[in-house]
């Protein structure tokens, strides 16, 4: 939708957009949001709203009543909305244009101005002015505590800001309060406004409004001790987007309240901004719930699926009538649904009234013709694994033809389920009847709850009813479904799934499939696996195997040309006669032998380790010949193998290592990687390629490095205090890592030096980023650069900061591979943006990918955006293995617009190590929200009590969890095993099923580690409930 030049967009890849550019500015504004559960193809609801205010202009975007963007502007308004699809087709429908009613008039543009709206103690949109941090000697939560809300104080709403300083070191030398970005016009007066009072008369302080990022404007006043408002006008800024704040340093308590931030040259009536009723509304204009759940019971016999509702279905299923129009408004006509199961099969039965059965309106199509659903139909809506995303889509019309879907409206997706329908008169009605085989849904995560929606389209009333309320119809939110609840033990021999699909060759050139199948059903299964090509719908191959509990490795031999490089093809596991699981899917052809060592280069260990796969049939029989430096040995082989070298002998250098697999004299594969060789160096840092995580002081180490910058200006005499309080601050919350950022020029750099010694007493390791490593690269040299500071706990150096904003790839990449060059023994990284590493940027030469990409930066962002940026860039250093790195958002309020929550924290730390991410930094380091600061301190206590658990290498079969909203990970540790699970949702709340691998199949109980309790098991199985954001991690005795 364009209106006033305002982009307001819905993308395909799941996000909503703002776009604008203010007349007189040469870069655009806007915002991105993304869509909860975002589909493509299905209907949303798009609200645009244009207030005027004075001389600007409010728009407000949602969608689906979830607010997108809110900002107040000056735009050339003009009468004229446009609808456009750019390279897609887009249907535009229920179309309303309304007049607003008159605003508040308020012209105050700063959020939150009376401190009303806080986030655990904090007010959002606001940044405390708190300094004089590394002089103070006393615990960051009490430094914290002299920036409070006041409820006694106060001169509009409920409450104000009261700020102290003090003399150091007791106290803050400096403190304030200012506003987040406000926008306004350039070339035009703006007015800033605020009610102070203090402890004492003729306090001095300054009134400041900041052109952002350009200049500061200022203004001298002294407060008394009673409220008053104080103004401060900038007559013509020369930015359109500005900030208002307050600063003193004077000793004593200052309290501010009411801020105003408005265009004109006079402060007029002080009034909240309007912009607060936007930017703190619910999510959702409207809540929606979710139904009660449906019980199933099981049928003695099952119903005769014929189209006549026969007396079983009374006496043994459960009923609902509950169908709904919109919101709570009552159908037209009647509708009753039926519901039973037996061990084989779901009973569904639905007998929908009509007013006259003779006018009917449904007609014969062929098998998946969509223009069923414009008949007089019942659609069914199966979410098997309640994740409240997805779902199957089957409908029936009123005359018995069938259209069906699978996941993501997938019209290929057919299964073999019964369904007939009848007029019966006599009950004026359409009886429908549907058999639906359980087989269809096998799949690992297989909940005992069902996600169900029926929905029905009634012709005769013209309208549509289902089982969820919604204020507009429709069928497709599974967030909302009711659930229907089997009896226990009637899904769990359909609970399996198939993986690491792979397609290799054999010693004579033949193909072989080899996966894994992961069977949680509870029972041993002695089954056919079958490959089905798909071009030819011939079998292709198959193998008998016995499928116990857990996961089990197959291999089917496979008729295929031999050329082919990847085969589509149908999965099948078929037992006593039935199909239980059929998985479609691209096999593609695998390397037979891959191969790499452990570490990237070794030193004075006695063995280094060979570490690769062999995808060969009956691998455990071959033998793997092993050739270095002159020296030759055999081992036995295995799928998944790690092999010791000695390293006695062999010189420092860089080595082949050659592999070669024989079959008795035959020779099946070869491959060939490089082992390196160097003399020890005390303070090295080694990369592990099998755990992708950095090796310090010859041990594999999880990173929680927090980021600062060492200050400019920090006289001589107070060098060593502020070092020591800096680093101080960071060991008391029980930091081992730090990130520290400085600037070459003096006294920066002598400052760095005597923290980086303090580092070395302390034994606290180090990612150094020098900041100015880049523009000063024709200066000083990769060897100079590294020379810069003497420490042996840097164990890694940022040599270029989001490089693809303002260079050329073609440049950094040979900047990259000269620092990699000069530093042997020490990790050399770069760090980008969302951008840069999905477009490989600089070829990615880089030992470690780092992301910076902020939960806070902008409005409405979700905890599972940070964990899918994590698995993009795992799969990018997949090739060689590389350490991945995330920078996540920590105290930034000089760049966003609050800090996480103390939930948020933890999540995001936890999701990105279960996602695969080994070394964590914030940026930046001492959060100034009491609740963070507390979570940073939790989330690191935790994750290094974690770290042998995470960086485990002992084999173990999955845990498998039947939510994908949760994200886990399960690790063995000597004689327990670990299961570390997170709900990745913002907003629901997850009882989710942890079904236990094999070896934990005799545990009674597990331990749930930093909650003090633990949870039954029963039948290898645990039960929980998971908050919104929460992790829980489980601890089991084997």
């Amino acid at each position: 939708i364009i209106l006033d030049g305002i982009h307001f967009m819905l993308n395909p890849g799941g996000a909503a957009n703002t776009a604008y550019r203010v007349p007189g500015e040469t870069r655009s504004r806007g915002t991105s949001r993304p869509i909860d559960k975002f589909a493509f193809g299905e209907p949303y609801r798009l609200r645009v709203s244009r207030e005027v205010l004075g001389d600007m202009f409010k728009y407000t975007y949602t969608v689906n009543g979830d607010p997108v963007d809110s900002f107040v502007v000056k735009m050339p308004a003009n009468a004229r909305i446009q609808f456009y699809g750019y390279r897609m087709t887009i249907e535009v429908d229920n179309f309303q244009l309304e007049s607003l009613a008159e605003g508040d008039g308020s012209n105050n543009l700063a959020v939150n101005s009376s401190f009303e709206h806080l986030q655990e103690g904090r007010p959002n949109y606001i940044k405390p002015g708190l300094g004089g941090e590394y002089s103070f000697d006393g615990k960051w939560t009490e430094f914290l505590d002299f920036f409070a809300i006041d409820t006694a104080e106060k001169v509009d709403g409920e409450q104000s800001v009261r700020m102290t300083v003090g003399e150091a070191p007791l106290a803050p030398t400096r403190n304030g309060v200012g506003t987040f970005n406000v926008n306004v016009v350039a070339k035009t007066p703006v007015t800033f406004s605020i009610y102070l009072k203090a402890s004492e008369t003729n306090f001095p302080v300054t009134l400041s409004v900041w052109e952002l990022h350009h200049r500061t404007h200022s203004k001298k006043i002294v407060v008394s001790r009673e409220w008053e408002r104080h103004s401060f006008t900038v007559e013509a800024p020369e930015r359109a987007v500005v900030r208002g704040s307050v600063g003193f340093d004077r000793p004593g308590t200052l309290w501010a309240d009411a801020v105003q931030v408005e265009i004109g040259a006079e402060a007029t009536p002080y009034k909240p901004s309007s912009l607060d009723a936007d930017k703190f509304a619910p999510a959702a204009e409207q809540k929606l719930e979710i139904p009660d759940d449906i019980v199933l019971k099981a049928t003695p016999q099952a119903p005769s699926i014929d189209g006549m509702i026969e007396p079983l279905w009374f006496e043994h299923a459960a009923k609902t009538d509950a169908f709904h129009l919109r919101g709570w408004e009552k159908p037209t006509h009647r509708t009753e649904a039926f519901l039973t199961c037996d061990r084989d099969n779901l009973y569904l039965a639905v007998r929908a009234h009509v007013p006259d059965p003779a006018k009917v309106s449904a007609t014969e199509h062929e098998h998946d013709n969509l223009r069923v659903h414009g008949d007089e139909c019942i659609e069914l809506f199966i979410d098997s694994t309640l994740s409240r995303q997805q779902y199957h889509h089957l409908t029936l019309n009123a005359v018995g033809s069938k259209t069906d879907m699978g996941v993501g409206r997938l019209i290929a997706w057919s299964g073999d389920w019964e369904g007939m329908a009848r007029v019966n008169a006599e009950a004026k009605a359409v009886d429908y009847e549907f058999k639906i085989p359980l087989r269809l849904f096998t799949d690992v995560n297989l909940s005992r709850r069902w996600g169900l929606n029926i929905g029905r389209s009634d012709k005769a009333a013209g309208n549509v009813v289902s089982l969820i309320r919604t204020p507009q119809p429709n069928f497709h939110l599974p967030a909302i479904y009711p659930a229907i609840v089997f009896p226990d033990g009637v899904v769990d021999r359909f609970r399996a799934g198939v993986s690491d699909l792979q397609l290799v060759a054999d010693g004579d050139a033949k193909r072989v499939v080899t996966g894994s199948i992961d069977n949680q059903s509870g029972k041993t299964l002695d089954a056919q696996i079958q490959i089905v090509d798909q071009a030819s719908g011939k079998l292709a191959g198959s193998r008998s195997a016995t499928l116990g509990s857990g996961s089990t490795r197959f291999e089917v031999p496979v008729d295929i040309a031999p050329d082919l490089a990847a085969l589509d093809a149908d999965v099948r596991v078929v037992a006593a006669g039935q199909t239980y699981l059929a998985k479609a899917c691209r096999i593609a052809l695998a390397r037979k032998l891959e191969a790499y060592t452990r570490y990237n280069y070794y030193m004075d260990e006695p063995a280094a380790v060979l570490v690769g796969s062999l995808k060969l049939p009956d691998a455990e029989r071959l033998v793997g010949r092993i050739e270095v430096a002159g020296k030759t040995f055999d081992a036995r082989m295995a799928p998944e193998f790690a092999l010791d070298v000695p390293l006695a002998g062999i010189e420092p250098g860089e080595h082949p290592i050659t592999l070669t697999i024989l079959d008795g004299k035959d020779k099946l594969a070869s491959a060939t990687a490089t082992l390196i060789k160097r003399p020890f160096k005390k303070g090295a840092t080694q990369i592990d390629r099998q755990r992708r995580c950095l090796v310090v002081d010859g041990k594999p180490r999880l990173l929680i490095a927090p980021f600062f910058g060492a200050p400019r200006g920090v006289k001589p005499e107070d060098r060593e205090r502020t070092a020591k309080n800096m680093l101080r601050h960071h060991v008391e919350a029980g930091y081992r890592d730090l990130m520290i950022g400085a600037v070459d020029d003096p006294p920066v750099a002598a400052f760095a030096q005597t923290l980086f010694d303090l580092c070395d007493e302390q034994d606290v390791k180090v990612l150094y980023w020098p900041f100015q490593s880049w523009n000063r690269r024709e200066a000083v040299t990769p060897e100079q650069r590294f020379q810069s500071i003497v420490s042996d706990d840097i164990v890694g150096w940022l040599v270029v900061d989001e490089p693809e904003l303002y260079a050329k790839s073609e440049e950094v990449e040979p900047f990259l591979e000269a620092h990699i060059a000069a530093s042997p023994y020490t990790p050399v990284f770069m760090k980008n943006t969302k951008i840069g590493i999905p477009g490989r940027f600089a070829n990615l030469k880089t030992d470690i990918l780092m992301l910076d990409d902020y939960l806070t930066n902008r409005e409405g962002r979700k905890v599972l955006e940070m964990i899918d940026a994590t698995e993009t860039m795992w799969e990018a250093g997949r090739e060689e293995r590389k350490p991945v790195f995330y920078f996540l958002a920590g105290e930034n309020l000089h760049n966003h617009y609050r800090e996480p929550t103390h939930a948020e924290q933890i999540a995001q730390s936890y999701g990105v190590v279960l996602a695969g991410c080994r070394g964590i930094s914030y940026f930046r380091s001492l959060a100034t929200y009491p609740e963070h600061y507390r979570a940073l301190v939790e989330v690191n206590r935790e994750l290094l009590a974690l770290e042998d658990v995470v960086l485990s290498l002992e084999p173990t079969p999955p845990a498998t969890i039947a939510n994908p909203l949760i994200r886990s990970m399960t690790r063995r540790l000597g004689d327990k095993l670990y299961i570390i699970a997170l709900n990745a949702d913002n907003d629901q709340a997850v009882e989710a099923e942890i079904a236990l691998p094999a070896s934990a199949r005799a545990a009674a109980s597990a331990e749930v580690k930093f909650e003090n309790r633990k949870v039954p098991v029963e039948n290898a199985r645990i039960l929980d409930a998971f908050k919104p954001l929460e992790r829980h991690v489980y601890v089991i005795d084997l």
